[in-house]
């Protein structure tokens, strides 16, 4: 493995990775706070040399930036002094409200549709709603259609996970006393079941550690050994360190 290196050279500064572009590898899109320790600025930066271009200077209360399926900048959230969340249509200079919340509500765009117009926005706007959905939404018209919410009408919209290969929903999960999942790719859905029944007492789940995602499984550690007693009487015929314990399984390479 490659030794680490320091690619932003600054001290005392939070470093944020915001998009991590399919269609220009040697490139990350990160947050810096340097000039605002409040607020970060949005800098395209070379893995390959380490320079910084400023892209956006954050004077808006911009707490997150949106990237399309073709690595270009479209949305932004602006985080307002009442509390209130707005969603940005990013048009050149120009930052154009298209959606807002209150203190009391919540939203998140979850990424764009296939179509590269529309987004899954998660959201409990209104007062119909009681829980956090998916629907899908046309930031420059407005409109909005329903997309998932939980088909118990238990909890909240969890995550919406999507393909970085066909730009379609693989699955909506839903934190409930345990992950609720509903199915959009059903040959997903197909892999996933067999890989469960063939790892039995491994957990699966996707990981998010920057910038990579996607999915893996882990087997619980292996519980200590009881204290046996030294008369060998009393210690059973097979030895704990000879019991094996779990499944032998390789843990599958997911798809994206």
């Amino acid at each position: 493995m490659p030794a680490a290196r320091d690619l932003t050279g600054l001290k005392g500064v939070r470093v944020q990775i915001l998009n991590v572009p399919l269609t220009d590898p040697n490139t990350l899109y990160i947050g810096l706070n340097d000039r605002d320790k409040a607020w970060h600025d949005l800098y395209k930066l070379s893995l390959a040399t380490g320079e910084k271009t400023l892209v956006r200077q954050n004077n808006d209360r911009i707490g997150s930036w949106v990237f399309d399926w073709n690595d270009q900048l479209r949305l932004a959230a602006r985080s307002n002094p009442d509390g209130s969340t707005e969603w940005l249509r990013v048009e050149g200079a120009q930052l154009t409200p298209f959606y807002k919340t209150t203190i009391d509500e919540q939203s998140n765009v979850e990424g764009f549709a296939k179509d590269n117009q529309r987004v899954y926005l998660a959201t409990n706007r209104g007062g119909a709603r009681d829980l956090a959905e998916i629907v899908l939404l046309d930031p420059a018209t407005g409109q909005e259609q329903p997309y998932q919410a939980d088909p118990l009408k238990r909890v909240d919209v969890g995550e919406l996970m999507l393909s970085e290969k066909t730009h379609e929903p693989v699955y909506v999960g839903f934190e409930d006393d345990r992950l609720r999942r509903v199915w959009k790719d059903k040959a997903f859905e197909q892999d996933f079941a067999n890989v469960s029944r063939s790892c039995r007492g491994w957990t699966c789940a996707r990981y998010r550690t920057p910038p990579t995602s996607g999915y893996g499984c882990s087997r619980p550690a292996r519980p200590p050994s009881p204290a046996w007693p030294t008369s060998s009487t009393a210690k059973p015929s097979s030895s704990p360190s000879s019991t094996k314990h779990g499944p032998s399984c390789t843990p599958p390479t997911w798809p994206t």
